[in-house]
């Protein structure tokens, strides 16, 4: 029986990282490839492809004709990545690559690595009516201008601040570079958007290619700011259709790989198309962990903890790459966790004491200390009893790592009477998710409030 994304998940550490809740949830992966079926029950069953692009290109020189729908060069409305003709040749691809990223039909055991993750899905192909270009019996074919990828990684960026995006994937590429300045040098457009995204915190996570070579990669994987891929077999042979070269990143399975295709059924293939969803969605998994994580830094924690791969194949020279272990990078960022820590103590009763009705307390405060190395996020809010009484009036939604702020609490009872609620505090850190203060407040008669009184006169 081949290997399946059930194997290559268990090779990587998925179902570990699962188990210790880390699934991709909150964050998304873009997808620039041929486009997705997002009827597919990988991605059906809670809406999975929460945003859509397409960008393709109509050049009667090169023969080829834009797949966006009505043959329009750009759209960003629903249904525009919908998956690309199936009469033209590779327009499966897209939803095969992000199933592996993040396949989720809920019964399984074919699962994309960050199964909890959504998905971006950006359509950056063309359909080509050329045997020239496609060869034999492959035309029509799919195949993408630069330009059209560039629009992408653009698009990209300009949604950086409406989801929480860890990567993109790129499972595309032609061409072989042994020297990634010169790699550089070529790409200048590419690497731009791509640097671009790397700023942002977005890794641009790209296939090394097919070509069978020992010492070259493909472009873009080849541009220095992206994180190249190469496929192993499941039992961590490089696979013999992967390029490699010295300056490769990571590896990651991509031989015989089970995932989704258009239409709602699965179907296996390989690739390094296929290895780099797995890097995508491991990248998903650890941003959910460490979500300040810049992408050199968790591109280190999944070398340091990869599994060393040399290539034995004939003429191979590069040794000790890195077959990633999601799982073990996860503990690479135990001590990056905000550590929380608060005065007075979480659970204890805060005591406004005696408030006249209808005036406001001075406001109590709780200290937020932030023990840790990175950014605790905060979030507050009222809840139980006689909330009503009760007013938020300062909370700090974020705590640098070392420092410290407060929250503000008023009190404001309508009416004579003892007054309690929760004061409850949502934050980031691992072992203190959420943390409750009982809030007591005593509205207290006075004679302001007696229902008459006898005007005098002043003599």
């Amino acid at each position: 029986e081949p290997p399946v994304m059930a194997s290559s998940n268990v090779i990587i550490g998925s179902g570990n990282a699962w188990a210790a809740g880390y699934e991709g949830t909150g964050w998304t992966v873009a997808v620039l490839d041929t486009g997705v079926d997002k009827t597919h029950p990988f991605f059906a069953t809670r809406s999975k492809v929460v945003s859509e692009a397409c960008y393709s290109s109509t050049m009667k020189s090169q023969k080829s004709t834009s797949v966006c729908p009505g043959g329009v060069a750009a759209s960003t409305a629903n249904g525009s990545a919908l998956n690309c003709p199936l009469d033209v040749d590779g327009c499966a691809h897209g939803t095969h690559v992000a199933g592996s990223v993040a396949g989720d039909d809920r019964t399984g055991p074919e699962f994309g690595v960050a199964r909890s993750a959504d998905i971006i899905a950006i359509q950056v192909f063309s359909s080509f009516d050329s045997t020239v270009l496609g060869g034999p019996g492959h035309a029509p074919c799919a195949l993408s201008y630069v330009g059209d990828q560039i629009a992408g990684l653009e698009r990209v960026y300009e949604l950086r601040d409406v989801f929480n995006i860890a990567a993109v994937n790129m499972s595309l590429g032609s061409g072989n570079y042994t020297d990634p300045a010169d790699c550089d040098a070529d790409e200048e457009a590419r690497k731009a958007a791509i640097d671009t995204l790397r700023s942002a915190g977005i890794a641009t996570v790209v296939a090394s290619g097919n070509s069978d070579s020992r010492n070259t990669i493909s472009t873009p994987a080849c541009i220095s700011s992206a994180v190249s891929v190469g496929s192993t077999t499941d039992g961590d042979s490089v696979s013999g259709f992967s390029n490699v070269a010295d300056y490769l990143d990571l590896l990651a399975p991509g031989s015989s790989i089970t995932s989704s295709i258009p239409g709602g059924g699965v179907s296996t293939w390989s690739g390094t198309s296929m290895a780099t969803p797995h890097v995508a969605g491991a990248w998903a998994i650890l941003k959910e962990k460490a979500p300040a994580a810049d992408v050199a830094t968790i591109l280190t924690a999944l070398r340091d903890t990869g599994t060393p791969v040399d290539d034995k194949r004939s003429t191979g020279t590069v040794t000790d790459m890195r077959r990633i272990n999601v799982d073990l990078a996860l503990s690479e960022f135990d001590s990056s966790f905000p550590e929380f820590e608060s005065d007075p103590e979480p659970g204890s009763n805060i005591d406004f004491g005696q408030v006249l009705p209808g005036t406001v307390s001075d406001a109590l405060a709780v200290q937020v200390n932030n023990l840790g190395d990175a950014e605790l996020t905060v979030e507050c809010a009222v809840s139980g009893g006689e909330a009503e009484m009760f007013e938020v009036v300062q909370c700090p939604e974020s705590v640098s790592a070392a420092a410290g702020d407060r929250v503000l609490v008023n009190c404001q009872p309508s009416e004579p009477g003892e007054f309690s609620a929760s004061l409850d505090l949502a934050t980031n850190d691992s072992d203190e998710n959420l943390v409750a203060y009982p809030l007591l407040c005593a509205g207290s008669s006075d004679s302001l409030f007696r229902d008459s009184f006898e005007l005098q006169e002043v003599n």
